[in-house]
């Protein structure tokens, strides 16, 4: 997207975003013509930032700790390929709630709070927006917490992510924050994930992490569970009361799966 003088972080740049953001991204294959696709990442730039963001955001010294990541004891893990879904339909559905958040800032008449200052812990923006190159940030709307996370999900849920997207309905209401879409800013975290905890996948096996666009708009920072429905005011939940950071949206189309990652564990 191509922005004018419009500074970001500003409400001018809202209104401008709200008039020329596109039907689909620019650098999309099949420019939201055809769906839904997922399609091997060619571009080069775009494959090691995917691949450098997993290793910057991989941390040895804690496999295997805590609750979720029970049976894992891997040194490493090792990216094969990328791919990005290409879906039209899915991705109008994103696009349409993101026009909604700019329409509500801008009659606010400000930006959404920077997460860095709601942050009680760690006090820094999302780990991922901290890291990746500014070319993959130029279609993210920062200004309402617009910010790529990841999900962790086993394999074979994978085709539905392609063509039905997220299902918040799927998820139980045992969750932490009750049900809701999880992501976190590490791979190392969306690691514990993509495979079954009583039944961990033999090191070699191929899994999946999904690299998501999301929604944070006006977030609720907690430290404790908190099953009860989301206050009004908020549009997701960051969790920092625990080892690793999480972000939770409450709707299905407050977050798109856009960039599936292949790797092993070894």
């Amino acid at each position: 997207m191509a922005y004018n003088s419009s500074p970001r972080g500003t409400v001018d740049f809202l209104h401008y975003a709200l008039q020329h953001d596109r039907e689909s991204p620019a650098y999309w294959s099949t420019n939201g013509k055809f769906q839904p696709f997922l399609v091997d990442v060619r571009d080069f730039r775009t494959n090691e930032a995917i691949k450098s963001l997993v290793q910057e955001t991989w941390d040895r010294r804690l496999v295997g700790e805590g609750r979720d990541a029970r049976g894992l004891d891997h040194n490493q893990i090792v990216v094969l390929g990328v791919e990005r879904i290409e879906n039209a339909t899915l991705f109008a559905a994103y696009r349409k709630a993101r026009r909604d958040m700019l329409r509500r800032q801008i009659a606010r008449g400000c930006i959404c709070p920077d997460i860095a200052t709601l942050s009680r812990r760690e006090r820094q923006n999302v780990l991922t927006t901290r890291l990746l190159p500014g070319f993959m940030k130029e279609d993210l709307y920062h200004e309402i917490n617009e910010h790529y996370v990841f999900h962790g999900t086993t394999v074979d849920r994978i085709g539905g992510l392609v063509t039905g997207g997220f299902n918040v309905r799927q998820s139980s209401d045992d969750n932490l924050f009750g049900r809701g879409i999880y992501t976190a800013e590490k791979a190392i975290k969306a690691d514990q994930y993509a495979d079954p905890i009583q039944n961990r996948s033999p090191p070699g096996n191929r899994l999946k992490l999904v690299l998501c666009r999301m929604l944070l708009g006006n977030p609720l920072v907690l430290q404790e569970q908190f099953r009860n429905p989301l206050p009004a005011q908020y549009d997701s939940i960051i969790s920092e009361g625990w080892m690793f950071r999480e972000f939770v949206v409450k709707e299905d189309d407050r977050i798109y799966p856009e960039y599936v990652i292949t790797y092993t564990r070894q």
